[in-house]
């Protein structure tokens, strides 16, 4: 009798989590069309990762592309995608994508810099330059050290 309201218990439980799934998805459709993007986007992402560890960095291009292309929020590839567009001095786009990383993870404190750099060497924007490492600065992990001398 043990073993049948066990079983019986499980089914029953997970009866109850489909049909909450369900659920969900008719109240939510546009949450669920959100999740399928970002698992899309997460996927070419990874993929871009790879290519770009491999030093094939059209193939990077293209991925990291077709991940923002559903999910555009995410700074890393934001990021990683301007790394890839300044090597080929394409410094407008770069800019474009670092500008969107520090926007969508304000204390990304390497694109903060990266965009420093960009914006001090190729556009001649100090004052902005300045302005994004002194964020960067701000930002900073607040890190401490004892020397014992």
């Amino acid at each position: 009798m043990l073993k049948f309201i066990r079983s019986t218990s499980l089914k029953v439980i997970c009866l109850i989590l489909v049909l909450v799934c369900v659920g969900f998805c008719f109240a939510f459709p546009h949450k669920v069309d959100t999740a399928k993007n970002m698992l899309i986007a997460f996927y070419f992402i990874q993929k871009g990762d790879k290519q770009y560890a491999n030093q094939d960095l059209i193939g990077a291009i293209n991925y990291y592309q077709r991940a923002l292309a559903h999910y555009p929020y995410h700074a890393k590839a934001n990021y990683n995608l301007a790394n890839i567009l300044a090597v080929y001095e394409d410094y407008i786009s770069a800019l474009n994508y670092y500008e969107k990383a520090v926007l969508y993870k304000p204390k990304f404190m390497n694109a903060r810099i990266a965009l420093g750099i960009l914006l001090s060497e190729h556009f001649f924007e100090y004052d902005r330059a300045i302005k994004e490492y002194d964020t960067s600065i701000k930002n900073a992990p607040f890190t401490a050290s004892l020397s014992l001398t």
